[in-house]
């Protein structure tokens, strides 16, 4: 469980800070002189508390990749934790963080000598606030495309989205996920599955309410005309996290849908 540990910083923290960026495998496109001036103006605006400079004031900086970074180092600080991998940590480290979410990561385990994933994830908003605790996920920050980031839990793998809420619990033997593409490919029990945002007539799918958007979920198999005993399974089980479509819901949405395509 993360605990504060530090609540402000200091000249010297600011220093250990730009020590840290000036690593040439950062490739910031900013000056040392101009890196220094906008880190210590957002740090002296919140008189150095970290959570005032995470809230109010680290929009200020303009430059995205050395505002994740700073982002990284004030909430490694606050928390006492690494600001990035280090080969054969045993403490928890920030593995991603931009302005929707931030990632910090278990340290890796050795079994047999051989290296597996972390163990957990948790997921903090952009203010280092804990938004999913500890042993609930694992997140593969490497996997975000615009659908969100790909998930892992006890071997099965399911969809967070870019702030890190989930979309998809892990009930999944495998996911697909490409920016270029609208929809998600999904296996589950041996069946492909298909997810789009869209409620579509065309095909045999079945929609729920998620926020303010549909999610259609329909066979992956063009030759699958109907949604049979074979593979309702995956729906019966999505039922108990996510409302349904009544048949009256889903012609207004497709009505919905048909304005929208015309505007």
């Amino acid at each position: 469980m993360l605990r504060v540990v530090q609540e402000s910083i200091e000249e010297k923290d600011l220093g250990l800070f730009i020590n840290f960026m000036n690593n040439p495998r950062k490739k910031i496109d900013i000056s040392e002189k101009e890196m220094a001036d906008l880190v210590h103006l957002v740090s002296e605006r919140a008189n150095g508390i970290i959570d005032v400079i995470l809230s109010e004031c680290i929009q200020q900086i303009d430059n995205v990749q050395l505002r994740n970074w700073f982002r990284r180092f004030l909430i490694a600080k606050k928390y006492a934790i690494l600001i990035d991998y280090q080969r054969g940590t045993k403490e928890c480290y920030i593995s991603y963080a931009d302005d929707n979410c931030v990632f910090v990561q278990s340290p890796y385990q050795l079994i047999n000598y051989k290296t597996v994933i972390p163990s957990y994830t948790i997921v903090l908003s952009p203010i280092g606030k804990v938004m999913i605790p500890e042993n609930t996920v694992y997140l593969f920050e490497n996997t975000r495309t615009r659908h969100g980031f790909t998930a892992k839990w006890n071997g099965l793998f399911g969809l967070y989205d870019r702030s890190g809420e989930k979309i998809l619990p892990c009930i999944f033997e495998d996911i697909e996920h490409k920016d270029y593409e609208s929809f998600i490919y999904l296996k589950y029990n041996g069946i492909k599955y298909r997810m789009g945002y869209v409620a579509d007539l065309y095909i045999p799918s079945v929609n729920y309410h998620y926020k303010d958007m549909v999610l259609s979920f329909s066979p992956a198999d063009i030759f699958i005309t109907d949604i049979t005993d074979e593979n309702k399974e995956l729906f019966e089980v999505l039922d108990k996290s996510y409302r349904r479509l009544s048949e009256e819901e889903l012609q207004a949405e497709l009505r919905r849908q048909n304005n929208s395509s015309k505007m």
